[in-house]
């Protein structure tokens, strides 16, 4: 293994070359300092294409390309975890370390003998099991998924889960085991669930979460607090004042005869925003009017917004948050 403190992508992918030496990276802090957090970005992203796996070719100053490969396993240690991507927690597990309990008879021995010795008997055990690795990865597959895994998650745990369960045990791994420790792992509950979000929940808890006004010395809100003044106030004024910040802003509140109420989009520019909207359930392509013109747009459920119940209040009729491209 290399353990080291405070490197670069560069120096790691140097020292590995064709090696598959697992990387431990401790300190793996964020903090003000741009120069570190680029680093740990790098670093981040480098266990990101360890985890697919390939070769990663590099330019030299005498025109020959150098290759390095890239399958490792990296273990980040820190006080704090670092901000991740949802593209890059969703490739690791997430452990905390706990406090010893205060009757806790002695500190571990973590002695550099007993741990040779002990690594050496885990390697060991390791090859021994390494014909059943596949064999036990597909039952916890199949044991992850019913208890709400889905992609990488799946991939991850189950990998962990298998590794564990050959180096442990002596015998094939059976359904009913494999069930009974993958329902200990409900997804919901892990610290991977934490903000996974799709990316197109995540556009639409970033657009609630902006403050308007950006300026002035009048209320300051989010998004999502001035559109459930505008759904839900019982006062035509605070309707209005809700409807106007919002629509200098970015949305319009367009409310037809009748049905609907519609939000949309000011002119702008089209971005990845449209293509995350429609991804959301219920998201389809719509037209509107506004004013003297009509625009093509996205309309989601406001539900999606307030999954909690935005419609408790005085308006209690269906709606739309509607986002026009341009």
């Amino acid at each position: 293994m290399i353990s080291v403190l405070d490197p670069t992508f560069a120096a790691i992918r140097q020292t590995l070359k064709y090696d598959c030496l697992a990387v431990a990276i401790d300190e793996a802090e964020s903090d003000e300092d741009q120069n570190s957090k680029r680093r740990l970005n790098d670093l981040v992203k480098l266990a990101r294409l360890c985890f697919s796996g390939g070769k990663s070719p590099r330019g030299g100053s005498d025109g020959e390309a150098t290759e390095y490969m890239l399958r490792s396993s990296v273990l980040f240690s820190s006080i704090n975890r670092p901000a991740l991507l949802s593209q890059d927690r969703s490739r690791m597990w997430l452990g905390r370390l706990g406090k010893l309990p205060p009757d806790y008879p002695a500190p571990p021995d973590l002695s550099p003998r007993r741990l040779r010795s002990l690594g050496a008997r885990l390697l060991r055990r390791a090859i021994d099991g390494w014909p059943r690795l596949a064999t036990a990865r597909e039952q916890y597959r199949i044991a992850l998924k019913a208890v709400g895994h889905e992609g990488r998650s799946t991939e991850v745990f189950a990998t962990l889960l298998a590794a564990a369960d050959i180096v442990l045990s002596d015998y094939p791994v059976d359904s009913d085991s494999a069930a009974e420790i993958a329902g200990e792992l409900p997804f919901a509950t892990l610290l991977e669930a934490e903000e996974d979000l799709s990316e197109e929940q995540g556009w639409l808890q970033w657009l609630l979460s902006c403050v308007i006004p950006l300026d002035g010395p009048g209320p300051r809100n989010t998004v999502a607090a001035w559109l459930r003044q505008s759904v839900k106030s019982t006062s035509l004024y605070d309707r209005q004042e809700a409807d106007r910040i919002l629509g200098q802003y970015g949305p319009k509140v367009i409310r037809p005869k009748g049905a609907t109420t519609r939000w949309a989009g000011q002119a702008g520019t089209t971005g990845p925003w449209k293509a995350a909207a429609g991804e959301l359930e219920g998201g389809e392509r719509a037209e509107q009017r506004f004013g003297d013109w009509r625009g093509k747009g996205t309309a989601i459920p406001l539900k999606l917004a307030f999954p909690d119940g935005y419609a408790e209040g005085p308006v209690a009729h269906p709606a739309e948050l509607h986002l026009e491209d341009q």
